[in-house]
């Protein structure tokens, strides 16, 4: 009897002290990632803690929640609910409530497929790490990541972004960059950006939580496999297959030696494993790979987990792909209707099991059912892309609309190869067309336009800063690494990128106007057709690849052709009859397009190469091939309207389609009047009127470039200098002065009546000041030179572009501008005076300004209409900025135009616009004048009128003033042959932007 007393003693006092040191060792073991050893530890000290009678209960639920953690770790997900749920009952018998179980106990239901269990867990933990600890604690960092995680992928993209970057700001503020849990936070964001289609993004984020791992606990740790795993699925969505497979296949060797057959872990990487095999056409091996996975999905978590609906989905594709659609249309059915229950009908996952169960049901000829399919797909992403737009910064929102485009274009493939002789279908395209295309313009334009205009008082602090951070990111951009390292200056910017999406995105949340349900329910062809203008008809183009419904991947079939245009027609009054065009191949289009423009400038890549009429006579003229392919198939459907309304794509907005020549002689213009807009739902706008009304134009002319540069440096106002090639910054960069720009200032000022800003008092801080004080301008003419440079090419001498961060590398605003007086003089990197600022006045700073109540911009300058082309979106540059600021009517020219011709068009252009006509009718007709005297379409054939085409209101004190005798800026009349007049508004370099003015620190703002 004493003997088991003694022993009892021994116990009582052993055991609880070898409990804690294996629960310790445990720890240890979980954190090197030695899931089995840990689970053994945990076992014994459980075991040993429950021979002791009195042992403490909070004590046996703290070894249960380390348990429980080892077993989900492992995949056992069944062991892990017990001993989690066990723990907090033991937690809550002694009125503890413990973060760190529920939190765990979350996990496992999300793991498990059950979301809205795991969601309720998972904020009960934060609530409690928050009263705990504060806001300023890992803990409770961690319970937000965890949060957000669930939230993404139950679709609350909003929520989720908001979670995920509170979490990585109070690792960073806690000094934890190199923590295995902000490797965790960070790869969760990477997944939120995959989710939402900004893949580039996701990838760094991936690439940054493998270099974070890769520090903090070494290449021989499981989760540094996790994360390689996960940049190789980035990467495979990328798809760049050659680098996601050997990541892939490492993650999975290690999943198989670590965590065994039967973990999600690995049916993950297997499955992604299975997509580059698919890719690569490797058809068996993928087979196996995804079978596999599925196998596993189905043995651990059971067919209703969102993993399970996922694979079956890849088992369905890949049946398909094997031309096996009697086996892939159950799969797919069967994936559709667990999405829909499991996922719900907003989800994007959804969308895409619903898009492919439609495509393969019109692939096994179920054409009805398969075009209801497309239109639910359509409503429901319509619903999709408004809560993206109401909840995401503008490059979250494009990479969203450009991963979602692939659903967009499968409709219309469809309707192109089954219904193309269906009037409804051919309108219900054309109504899925007008609602998608130029989507993150509108979401743009609504944004800017309703905090522009002051509809949210509170929130103009914030926009205020916003509009500062943007422009303090162009001139840390523009201005080089200066003392910084190259490094240290790129991270810097990728910094301020991100913070300037942060405020962006803080700004959209709330903005009721963001929701943009108006637009997706107004935007239809019966709108649009009845807010046409009378006789008109509008051209809608798309570039698009066309999907081949009837292709067998392994057979050697193509699903996708190479892109194509499209063209819809739409007349005035007539919503049942929509038109429907292929116009062939997009390259060979778009190389008859270059080859028309070198002829027309006399340019090879936008740079002169003859100077005599006689070097001309030897090009014919291209243009007749170019209206055979874009032009005439429009004919038909055209009938006889003769009024055009042309919403471009691609390529296509690079060309004057009224320029083309007619086949009996001639060109377009002669019998066609044809205005431009960037989608055809723009047409809803031309009824709105301007809320106020602006009794001052503004006209800007003849910058002094070398702006404060010393007497007697400026250079002469000679034709022979202001011919000189701009681009060529060898001999020093530099714009020439172009001497009819000042006439031109002089003429359009005293016809609008007001006084021109010309020479040094063409200052971008004065015209910012003013638009400031004074509001929008009636019309704002601008006439100097203007800039476009293509991606990665050197905006400053020396500034390598190609390593800065993508979106600010990518950024066209910060790539187009038009340069003011001092410009030189910062080229040079001079001191300027205070109100020139940096001489330039990029789309960037433009797309920030109040334009609201102008009536029409007019950029009497050089290739004002290019800018980076983006398909389904337009043009990013000068165009999309005014349109962005509120402009009206943009005038613009699509090439370097020269100089006296220009001054001839502009006057003309004036006195018709002021005598009445509409702006279109008054260009028009403007462009026909000076082709009388100039017939070659360089001289008068760059400049196109977008947006409003309808007259300006009237006003009693603007009276155009024809002289009765011709002017002296107007030259004789005769048709010459092509010389350089006067030299070309080309465009010069632009320049950094100065690097004196203090900058936030990266990440601040105000509070509203």
């Amino acid at each position: 009897m004493r003997l088991k007393v003694l022993r009892k003693k021994w116990v009582d006092l052993l055991n609880p002290r070898i409990a804690r040191g294996l629960n310790r060792l445990g720890l240890t073991r979980l954190e090197r990632g030695e899931y089995p050893e840990a689970v053994d530890c945990f076992e014994k000290a459980l075991q040993l803690l429950e021979v002791k009678e009195t042992v403490s209960p909070d004590r046996v639920a703290e070894i249960l929640t380390n348990l429980g953690e080892a077993y989900r770790l492992q995949g056992r997900y069944q062991n892990a609910e017990s001993a989690l749920e066990r723990a907090l009952s033991l937690f809550r018998s002694s009125g503890l409530e413990m973060a760190e179980p529920l939190n765990n106990l979350g996990l496992v239901r999300f793991e498990r497929g059950r979301l809205k269990e795991a969601e309720e867990l998972l904020a009960q933990a934060v609530e409690i790490w928050r009263t705990k600890n504060g806001n300023r604690d890992p803990e409770y960092a961690r319970g937000l990541m965890n949060l957000g995680r669930v939230l993404q992928v139950e679709g609350e993209h909003g929520q989720a972004r908001k979670l995920l970057e509170e979490a990585a700001e109070v690792l960073r503020s806690l000094g934890m960059e190199s923590d295995r849990w902000y490797a965790v936070c960070v790869n969760n964001l990477a997944e939120l950006y995959s989710a939402l289609g900004n893949l580039r993004a996701a990838a760094r984020f991936y690439a940054e939580a493998v270099t974070v791992i890769r520090q903090s606990l070494g290449e021989k740790h499981i989760d540094y496999y996790r994360s390689l795993g996960n940049l190789g699925l980035c990467m495979t969505r990328l798809g760049d297959y050659h680098r996601a497979e050997p990541y892939l296949e490492a993650a999975g060797e290690a999943f198989r030696q670590a965590l065994g057959a039967e973990h999600l872990d690995l049916a993950r990487v297997l499955e992604a494993l299975g997509i580059v095999y698919v890719e690569t056409k490797r058809f068996q091996q993928a087979k196996s790979v995804i079978w596999e996975a599925f196998s596993i999905f189905d043995r651990k978590v059971g067919e209703r987990h969102f993993s399970s609906i996922m694979n079956l989905q890849n088992l369905a594709a890949l049946y398909g792909f094997l031309g096996r659609n009697e086996i892939a249309e159950p799969l797919q059915r069967e994936a559709e209707v667990l999405a829909r229950e499991v996922l719900g009908e907003t989800h994007p996952s959804y969308a895409m099991v619903l898009t492919s169960l439609g495509a393969l049901l019109a692939t096994r000829g179920q054409l009805d059912e398969a075009q209801a399919i497309f239109e639910h797909d359509a409503s429901v992403e319509d619903r999709r892309i408004a809560l993206i737009s109401a909840t995401s910064s503008e490059p979250q929102r494009a990479a969203y609309l450009a991963a979602s485009r692939i659903r967009f274009w499968l409709y219309v493939s469809f309707i192109l190869w089954r219904r193309l002789q269906c009037p409804a279908s051919r309108r219900q395209a054309m109504d899925l067309v007008l609602r998608r295309k130029a989507m993150g313009a509108e979401a743009l334009l609504t944004q800017w336009t309703t905090l522009l205009a002051g509809h949210h008082p509170q929130l103009k602090k914030r926009l205020d800063w916003l509009l500062m951070t943007r422009q303090w990111t162009a001139e840390t951009m523009l201005s080089g690494p200066g003392a910084r390292s190259p490094e240290e200056h790129w991270d810097l910017l990728a910094r301020m990128q991100d913070s300037q999406d942060r405020m962006e995105t803080d700004l959209v949340n709330e903005i009721p106007e963001m929701r943009l349900q108006e637009t997706f329910l107004g935007a239809s062809t019966a709108a649009v057709a009845a807010a046409l203008p009378a006789g008109s008809a509008l051209v809608e183009i798309v570039h698009m690849p066309v999907h081949d419904f009837e292709a067998v991947l392994a057979l050697g079939g193509e699903l996708w052709s190479s892109p194509r245009y499209l063209a819809f027609v739409l007349h005035a009054g007539m919503p049942d009859d929509v038109q429907l065009i292929d116009l062939g191949d997009a390259k060979e289009i778009d190389d008859r397009i270059t080859a028309f423009r070198l002829w027309v400038t006399g340019a090879k890549g936008e740079r002169e190469f003859f100077d005599e009429a006689e070097e001309l006579a030897k090009l014919a003229d291209p243009g007749g091939e170019l209206r055979e392919r874009v032009f005439d198939p429009l004919l038909p459907a055209l009938k006889e309207s003769r009024r055009l309304i042309i919403a471009a794509d691609g390529e296509l907005y690079r060309l004057p389609v009224e320029v083309l020549p007619l086949e009996r002689g001639g060109r377009l213009i002669d019998e066609y009047v044809v205005s431009y807009v960037s989608v055809g739902r723009d047409v809803l706008r031309f009824g709105r009127e301007p809320r106020l009304s602006p009794q001052h134009s503004l006209v800007i002319a003849d910058p002094d470039f070398d702006l404060s540069a010393p007497a007697g440096q400026n250079p002469p106002a000679s034709e022979d200098d202001s011919d000189r090639d701009l681009e060529d910054l060898e001999r020093g960069p530099r714009f020439a002065r172009l001497s009819g720009t000042e006439a031109e200032g002089r003429r359009v000022a005293e016809l609008l009546g007001v006084d021109p800003w010309l020479g040094p008092a063409a200052l971008e801080g004065r015209l910012k000041h003013w638009l400031r004080d004074q509001g929008s301008p009636r019309i704002l003419h601008l006439a100097t030179h203007g800039f476009f440079r293509e991606n990665g090419e050197q905006l400053v001498p020396g500034a390598d572009l190609t390593r800065l961060p993508l979106q600010v590398n990518e950024n066209p605003l910060l790539r187009s501008g038009i340069a003011l007086a001092g410009a030189n003089t910062r080229l040079r990197r001079g001191p300027l005076p205070a109100e020139a600022e940096d001489g330039f006045l990029l789309a960037e700073d433009i797309a920030g300004l109040n334009f609201l109540d102008t009536e029409m911009v007019v950029l009497s300058a050089c290739k004002t209409g290019l800018g980076e082309v983006e398909v389904g979106e337009g043009v990013l540059g000068l165009q999309r900025s005014f349109a962005l600021a509120g402009a009206r009517t943009l005038v613009m020219s699509l090439w370097k135009v020269p100089d006296r011709e220009t001054r001839e068009l502009m006057e003309e252009f004036y006195l018709r616009i002021l005598q009445g006509e509409p702006r279109v009718e008054a260009l028009r007709g403007a462009q026909l004048a000076l082709q009388s005297r100039h017939p070659h379409p360089y001289y008068w054939g760059a400049f196109i009128c977008q947006g409003f085409p309808g007259p300006l209101e009237k006003r009693s004190e603007l009276r155009p003033r024809r002289p009765g005798r011709r002017s002296p800026t107007r030259p004789r009349s005769g048709a010459g042959p092509l010389r350089r007049r006067g030299g070309r508004r080309g465009s010069g370099r632009p320049a950094g932007r100065s690097a004196g003015r203090p900058r936030p620190p990266p990440g601040s703002a105000p509070g509203s």
